[in-house]
């Protein structure tokens, strides 16, 4: 992989039309080390609502067998497949953590789709930290987990995940746990 590769997999700012969704909206987590992170502590990272017109995209680009059903219909409504309502929640959680010490994505638990992402429903997601320890080998770092939610605007549970990172620690403040 070259330099401008690399570059390209961090965060970057975006305009609309490149973004994760057409309407989205991201908000920074405002944290940016491991003691930052808060336990328990729930986060709205941004919101999307997805098109029709951009669910067809997707299936005519990745196909419609990408998880659970796949891209389909829930009624007479279009709905977005597994793989694309996670693509979007990823990649808003990720544009939310700007500036975070992020030093890399460690694992991505299961992914659960609970309830069909309908075209044009306005959608929330929401970052739970969980989890998080020192590094055993490097007092520098720490690996945190979180609880990825995306949400309707009931804030019913469509999709759910957790994602583990390892974070740099704060030299100065950085202690054990």
């Amino acid at each position: 992989m070259g330099p401008n590769e690399a570059k390209s997999l961090l965060p970057q700012p975006v305009e609309p039309s490149t973004g994760p969704a057409a309407r989205f909206e991201i908000e920074a987590l405002g944290w940016r080390w491991y003691e930052d992170l808060e336990i328990g502590h729930r986060r709205r990272c941004g919101a999307f609502a997805l098109s029709a017109e951009e669910i067809g995209v997707f299936v005519r680009k990745f196909g419609p067998g990408l998880g659970a059903g796949g891209c389909a219909s829930s009624g007479d409504r279009i709905c977005a497949c597994l793989g694309h309502a996670f693509a979007v929640t990823i990649g808003i959680f990720s544009r939310a953590n700007v500036g975070c010490e992020i030093i890399a994505g460690i694992e991505i638990g299961a992914i659960d789709l609970h309830a069909p992402i309908a075209a044009a429903a306005p959608m929330t997601v929401f970052v739970t930290w969980i989890d998080k320890r020192a590094s055993r080998s490097n007092p520098n770092r720490g690996l945190a987990r979180w609880l990825l939610e995306t949400v309707d605007a009931d804030d019913r549970p469509a999709l759910t995940t957790t994602a583990t990172v390892l974070v740099r620690r704060h030299r100065r403040r950085g202690r054990p746990d």
